[in-house]
C-alpha cells in the first residue's frame, strides 16, 4: 500500500493520474485529513472538469453521513463494471435472497399466476428467475445497461427498462400484483419516496417483497464504508405504514457473506392496506 506522500507525488506529477487522485483522497479521508482531501478534490476537478467520477466520489467520501441515497452515476458505474462477474461473485458470497424470495412466493402464491410482476433493480435476473413461474408478464427495471444485457439473455422478462427505479415508478402507468426489490433498496437511505411510489403502482391486495441490510441500532438508516445502506427494522415498518401498505411478514435473514461472516439482513413482505390477508 502506498503512503500518502507517495500518492501525492503520483497525483501531482506531470502525467495526469486520476487513479492516484482518488486513492490519495481516500487515504486523506481515512487518516482524518478532510480539509486536505477537499483541496485535492478541488485540484482534481480543475484538471478534469468533465469527469463525473470526481463529483460522486467526493460525495461518498466527504458527505456520506448526509446522503439519503447513493449518487446515480456511482451506482451505474459500479454495476456496469460488475455485470460480467456478478452471478459468479454472488455465488461465492453465498448470496441467498433470490432463493428465499422463491420460497416465499411459493408459500404466498402456491400455483397461482399473477398478471404482472415487477422486478425492481433486476440486475442479471436472479430474482426474476424465481418469479417467472408465478406471473404471466414479468417486468425488469435496472439502471445498468450492462446488467440488463445479461438479464435479457435469460429470456425470462417480457419487458426490460433501463431506468433509476424511483423515476420509473413515478412515470409508470401500469399496475402490478407484485413488486420484488431484492437488494435494490440497500442503495437508498430514505425509503419514503420509493416505497410511496411503489405503493401507488401496486394493485389492491398487491404484495411487495424486499430485502434489507439491518442496522445494529435504531438510527433509521446509515451508510457504512461498504456503501450499502443499513436500515433499522422499526424505520422500515414505519415507512411501509406511512406509504399505505401494511407489514405482512418480517424475518431476520443472512443476506450473504462478507469477509467470511454472514451479513445480518431482513426479508420483508408488505401488502396494500385495506386488503384481506390471504397468506
Amino acid at each position: 500500500m502506498l503512503s500518502i506522500l507517495q500518492l501525492q507525488q503520483l497525483a501531482t506529477c506531470d502525467r495526469y493520474n486520476p487513479a492516484a487522485y482518488l486513492e490519495l483522497c481516500r487515504a486523506l479521508v481515512a487518516s482524518g485529513q478532510v480539509e486536505a482531501a477537499k483541496t485535492y478534490f478541488n485540484r482534481w476537478q480543475r484538471i478534469d472538469p468533465d469527469n463525473p467520477v470526481i463529483g460522486y466520489q467526493r460525495s461518498l467520501l466527504l458527505d456520506a453521513d448526509h446522503l439519503s441515497q447513493l449518487p446515480l452515476a456511482y451506482v451505474v458505474d459500479e454495476f456496469d463494471n460488475f455485470a460480467e462477474s456478478f452471478d459468479r461473485t454472488l455465488e461465492g458470497l453465498n448470496y441467498r435472497v433470490p432463493s428465499r424470495f422463491g420460497e416465499l412466493l411459493c408459500h404466498w402464491l402456491g400455483e397461482n399466476k399473477l398478471d404482472r410482476v415487477l422486478d425492481l433493480g433486476c440486475g442479471t435476473g436472479l430474482c426474476g428467475l424465481r418469479a417467472r413461474r408465478h406471473t404471466r408478464c414479468l417486468w425488469g427495471v435496472d439502471v445498468s445497461a450492462d446488467m440488463l444485457t445479461k438479464s435479457k439473455r435469460r429470456g425470462i422478462y417480457d419487458h426490460l427498462v433501463e431506468s433509476e427505479f424511483h423515476a420509473f415508478l413515478e412515470g409508470c402507468e401500469s399496475r402490478f400484483n407484485l413488486i420484488l426489490a431484492g437488494d435494490s433498496l440497500i442503495y437508498v437511505g430514505d425509503l419514503r419516496a420509493v416505497l410511496g411510489s411503489a405503493a401507488r403502482v401496486l394493485m389492491p391486495d398487491g404484495l411487495m417483497l424486499m430485502s434489507f441490510e439491518e442496522a445494529e441500532d435504531e438510527v433509521p438508516f446509515r451508510l457504512p464504508t461498504t456503501l450499502r445502506f443499513k436500515h433499522a427494522r422499526s424505520y422500515i415498518e414505519t415507512v411501509i405504514h406511512e406509504c399505505g401498505m401494511r407489514v405482512e411478514h418480517v424475518e431476520p435473514y443472512a443476506i450473504r457473506k462478507e469477509a467470511g461472516m454472514p451479513v445480518p439482513g431482513l426479508i420483508v413482505v408488505a401488502r396494500c392496506a385495506g386488503a384481506s390477508n390471504s397468506g
